[in-house]
């Protein structure tokens, strides 16, 4: 059998890679020295995520790890504050907890119709915020209540009505105070079908600073010294009837 070709001991000839075909335009050379000059040439990966890109520190940059987000139509970089790159954009500090955060609760009036009359209750000389006026009947959502669970049971508290909660008819907000931190109330006003038109008021909380109630037409509501912030939305849900 003659000498094989595939050897390094072939002067002469080209290696072989390993899948037995020759390299073109290359010298003759050992294993060792092949790999080393293999990956002098390897040209880098475009994909391969630089240390800047990763979020590493650079050694004299003070051990910050802040990415950093290249500003559309500039050449320079600016760090991320902490707490992650909210998407890949840079949080606006101007519009983030400038006026510090939204306080929001959720309310509900009752629309409960007998007659043709509504069902409004009075808020006493009492009441921190609007005394002496005209209301409907109902209030705040508490914790772990649903909607329907929350309105009927500030109605029974209210007024001793037991009532099933149907469709909304106007929806308004306010907030309670002045305060940089007073809570924004997000209101609906929601029609409701009575089981008994008998009121009873001797249940309700000393913090609802209720007065008393009436039945009105439903000409006449408009005409009474309503909470100025619900008189929009009460029309509203006149209309809606």
């Amino acid at each position: 059998m003659g000498r094989s070709r595939s050897g390094a001991g072939g002067r002469g000839h080209h290696p072989r890679s390993d899948a037995g075909f020759r390299l073109p335009g290359r010298s003759e050379c050992h294993g060792d020295q092949a790999q080393r000059r293999r990956k002098r040439t390897r040209p880098r990966s475009r994909s391969a995520p630089t240390r800047e890109a990763a979020g590493e520190a650079r050694p004299g940059d003070g051990g910050s790890a802040h990415a950093k987000v290249r500003v559309p139509g500039s050449t320079a970089s600016r760090p991320l504050p902490p707490g992650g790159d909210r998407g890949g954009c840079a949080p606006a500090p101007d519009r983030l907890g400038a006026e510090g955060p939204l306080y929001v609760q959720f309310a509900q009036k009752a629309v409960i119709e007998w007659e043709g009359k509504l069902l409004l209750v009075k808020k006493s000389q009492d009441d921190p915020h609007q005394p002496g006026k005209w209301e409907l009947p109902g209030g705040r959502l508490l914790q772990n209540e649903s909607p329907d669970e929350a309105l009927v049971r500030e109605v029974r508290e209210e007024v001793g009505l037991e009532v099933d909660p149907g469709r909304p008819l106007a929806v308004w907000s306010w907030r309670l105070g002045s305060e940089a931190d007073a809570p924004t109330v997000v209101a609906i006003v929601r029609h409701c079908t009575a089981n008994d038109v008998a009121v009873d008021m001797s249940r309700h909380d000393e913090d609802d600073f209720i007065d008393k109630y009436a039945w009105f037409d439903r000409d006449s509501i408009l005409g009474l010294d309503l909470i100025p912030s619900a008189r929009e939305p009460l029309a509203m849900a006149l209309a809606n009837l």
